[in-house]
């Protein structure tokens, strides 16, 4: 059970990404035009897995966070994110999530990690991890 969901969280993920282009075509053969609330409700459903796998995946990895709220962890994962944009070091925020969590200095780097991974992968080289 202890695998099954982040497996399932990945499972969606993945559902998602592959359902996520938009049908274009008719059955009276004739171009349909895509709709974009469908691309929208798309856009937000991968959103959502991808929040659901983070807090999976910190939940599971960072017992001692077990007691935070899932709304503090998402903003420390959006956090993250936005911080690496400004042009901080992961060491530098990795150290600030270990104070302001009160978290061991492994656990604040997985928390790093699972943020980039799930909110910001365009700075997966940030952490040495292939794209």
């Amino acid at each position: 059970m202890k695998r099954t969901l982040p497996a399932a969280a990945a499972l969606l993920l993945a559902t998602l990404t592959a359902c996520s282009a938009a049908d274009t075509t008719s059955t009276d053969d004739t171009p349909a035009k895509p709709h974009k609330p469908a691309a929208d409700v798309s856009q937000a459903a991968m959103a959502q897995a991808r929040q659901l796998a983070y807090l999976l995946t910190v939940r599971k990895k960072v017992p001692a966070l077990a007691g935070t709220s899932d709304k503090r962890l998402l903003e420390v994962g959006h956090e993250t994110c936005d911080s690496i944009d400004e042009g901080t070091s992961v060491l530098d925020i990795a150290a600030t999530h270990q104070a302001t969590l009160g978290i061991a200095p492994d656990d604040s780097g997985y928390v790093v990690g699972a943020a980039i991974n799930g909110f910001c992968p365009e700075h997966l080289d940030e952490i040495g991890a292939a794209p």
